[in-house]
């Protein structure tokens, strides 16, 4: 964000990122953080140029998703050091945060679309457990009463309407078919696998977050 167009319209003075790191804006640095003189809480900050994936806020700060060798990769990005922890997972579309359990749930696609869950520590981005779902295309819902689970919504066949829950601790799924009653049943076709071997061999660093080149 530029501080210095917020301060022009609020008629006042306020520093900018480049208050804190002057040539932040016309380095190939992606990911700042910016503290503004505790005239606003501490920021994350995201070079204009960044090509990034998703960005979703957690409790201290931000987790910014990037596509990279077939894959894809996270960073924890700290309000008050700008990136840290950097996690490898496969190629992803979608990031939800989930409060209750401190988990981050990783949406995307297996090579042959179904899609896939990979749910991480939201401190330390460890790995907890990785599904395989065999749908298509779904609806992402949450609300306060899906506090630890994830909610799916397919939207294609054979499971159109149906909604699948997904437990965040225990990584169990239940299915409620679009005509049964409130029933949520066990779903064995969920399948947990491992990472694939090839995207074991590329690590993520915050270098590699392409912005300002």
């Amino acid at each position: 964000r530029d501080g210095a167009s917020d301060a022009a319209r609020d008629g006042g003075t306020e520093p900018s990122p480049e208050g804190i790191s002057p040539d932040w804006r016309r380095t190939s640095q992606a990911i700042g953080a910016w503290d503004p003189g505790g005239q606003r809480p501490p920021a994350v900050c995201l070079h204009d140029r960044a090509r990034v994936e998703a960005v979703i806020p957690t409790p201290k700060g931000a987790a910014v998703m990037w596509r990279q060798g077939g894959g894809s990769c996270i960073a924890l990005a700290a309000a008050s050091r700008g990136c840290g922890t950097v996690a490898r997972v496969a190629r992803a579309t979608t990031m939800v945060l989930d409060e209750s359990t401190n988990t981050i749930a990783v949406l995307g696609y297996s090579v042959r679309n179904h899609i896939t869950v990979e749910v991480l520590d939201a401190t330390t981005l460890s790995s907890k457990f990785r599904l395989k779902l065999p749908l298509l295309l779904s609806w992402v819902v949450q609300t306060k009463q899906t506090a630890g689970h994830l909610l799916l919504i397919a939207v294609s066949e054979p499971y159109s309407g149906s909604a699948f829950v997904i437990d965040l601790v225990s990584g169990e799924v239940f299915r409620k078919s679009a005509v049964s009653k409130n029933v949520y049943r066990f779903f064995p076709e969920a399948v947990r696998e491992q990472m694939p071997d090839f995207l074991k061999q590329h690590q993520c660093s915050c270098a590699d977050l392409p912005g300002g080149r």
